[in-house]
């Protein structure tokens, strides 16, 4: 009994090579990734150590109120959190950036698993600009884009200069226009 070899059929290949092609060509068309400002671990970790001020506080009224090993778990766990978060900062940072393609924008984090958001441009609802009292010490701003969807879509890019986020959103509004101009 004959045995047939299964082979790719001749335009396999050439449809490999196509796919291949697109895939590269839509590779192309994103422009180069942006990082984020590198202030922004310091903001982050200065939220960190806000965040310790406050369960170092709880932890020592706990502390006075019940004496018992219940509140000095609570500060290991506290610290052992925001030790890990102190570290998880900088890997955050180190994997985040952004990009805008010629049909969406792009953003990129996490640090074990990655995340890559795209956002079409025609779903863009509208756009905000955040910012609290320590990204203002340092100039930094927060873009939130809104876009159509659920209840709460957006996504939040965080650690831009504010001049350049302020950039971002009049070039973003004035393609949103010329989009609802088109339809």
């Amino acid at each position: 009994m004959e045995q047939k070899e299964s082979t790719l059929p001749e335009d396999g290949l050439h449809n490999t090579e196509a796919i291949y092609d697109q895939i590269q060509s839509v590779t192309d068309i994103v422009s180069e990734r942006y990082r984020l400002d590198s202030h922004i671990v310091t903001v982050w970790r200065l939220h960190l150590l806000l965040y310790f001020v406050l369960y170092a506080v709880i932890a020592i009224i706990l502390l006075i109120i019940s004496k018992s090993y219940i509140t000095i778990s609570f500060g290991i766990i506290a610290c052992a959190d925001i030790i890990f978060r102190f570290i998880r900062a900088q890997f955050v940072y180190d994997n985040s950036s952004f990009a805008f393609g010629q049909e969406d924008i792009r953003f990129r984090t996490g640090y074990i698993f990655l995340r890559e958001v795209l956002v079409p441009y025609p779903r863009i609802q509208h756009i905000d600009i955040h910012q609290g009292p320590i990204e203002r010490y340092f100039n930094l701003s927060s873009l939130i884009i809104h876009t159509a969807g659920q209840s709460g879509d957006s996504i939040k890019i965080p650690g831009l200069q504010t001049e350049y986020a302020e950039h971002l959103r009049t070039y973003l509004k004035s393609f949103i226009k010329s989009e609802e101009e088109d339809t």
